[in-house]
């Protein structure tokens, strides 16, 4: 039995492990998607199936070798009030014009001369992400949308709540404050995400996330602020391509719109003040 076999390990120990544990599995999510593509299975499914592997497997396998109810220690046994739910699901829907407006502050920061080659590199990455996505979104019927839901917003929230909530902010927790834990482990998880020029509005959102999960015990809490985040923009996403609702999401609070990004702010605090 190696159920919490680790339990008592060291921080750096639990550290050195968590790292060698990810890039086993992210390596293997990388060989599984190289078969995948010599398969030629659909890149959403593959999607999903990067997201279990990278984010999902890792978290279970620590939440083995630490704790003897690993569902426990990932913070899923958590419970919380329906209305906690509904505060947060729309919390996370009032935020989305503040998310944009950083989002486009983010991208008017300058880059130094001498960087110009790293800037040129980190747009090129960003547009070649944002063009996959755009494909991904661009769907027409009932049942794409579905799997969207599935794979661009369920999937990653669950999986990435349970590796960076549920384990990384847990394991930081054991040697830092909680205010120190939730910030590093929103560095990380806007760090990995690998899109520099959305790096403010995640590091807030992940942050957001991380004092959620703190406050309320219940990863299923954060699972779903994270899934109401995703989910609003497939589905908005889908409105506007097929012409239902004219609302760009991406253009919500942003330029001559700031004031709104500054309402959402605002708003944002006081449902925030609530879930506190």
């Amino acid at each position: 039995m190696i159920n919490g076999k680790f339990e008592n390990s060291s921080f750096g120990d639990k550290i050195l492990l968590l790292l060698l544990i990810f890039i086993g599995c992210f390596a293997a999510a990388l060989v599984v998607c190289g078969i995948c593509i010599t398969l030629g299975m659909d890149m959403k499914l593959m999607q999903g199936l990067s997201s279990i592997i990278s984010f999902a497997l890792p978290a279970f396998i620590i939440a083995t070798l630490y704790s003897q109810q690993k569902f426990h220690y990932l913070g899923f046994a958590g419970k919380s009030a329906c209305k906690t739910y509904v505060t947060a699901f729309v919390l996370m829907l009032i935020l989305i014009p503040f998310i944009n407006l950083t989002g486009w502050l983010n991208e008017q920061v300058p880059f130094p001369h001498f960087m110009t080659g790293l800037e040129t590199w980190m747009r090129q990455l960003e547009e070649s992400t944002q063009a996959q996505l755009q494909i991904f979104l661009e769907v027409k019927n009932i049942d794409a949308l579905l799997l969207n839901l599935l794979i661009i917003a369920l999937l990653p929230a669950i999986c990435e709540e349970m590796f960076f909530r549920g384990t990384i902010q847990k394991i930081l927790l054991g040697k830092f404050n909680s205010h120190l834990a939730i910030w590093l482990t929103a560095i990380i998880f806007s760090f990995i995400h690998f899109q520099f020029f959305g790096f403010l509005p995640r590091l807030l959102l992940g942050a957001l996330l991380g004092y959620i999960f703190a406050w309320s015990g219940n990863l299923w809490l954060s699972v779903l602020a994270h899934f109401a985040n995703n989910a609003t923009m497939v589905i908005l996403y889908y409105l506007h391509y097929n012409k239902i609702l004219n609302i760009d999401i991406d253009n919500i609070g942003i330029d001559n719109q700031w004031f709104v990004g500054i309402i959402s702010a605002i708003t944002g605090l006081f449902f925030i003040w609530i879930l506190r």
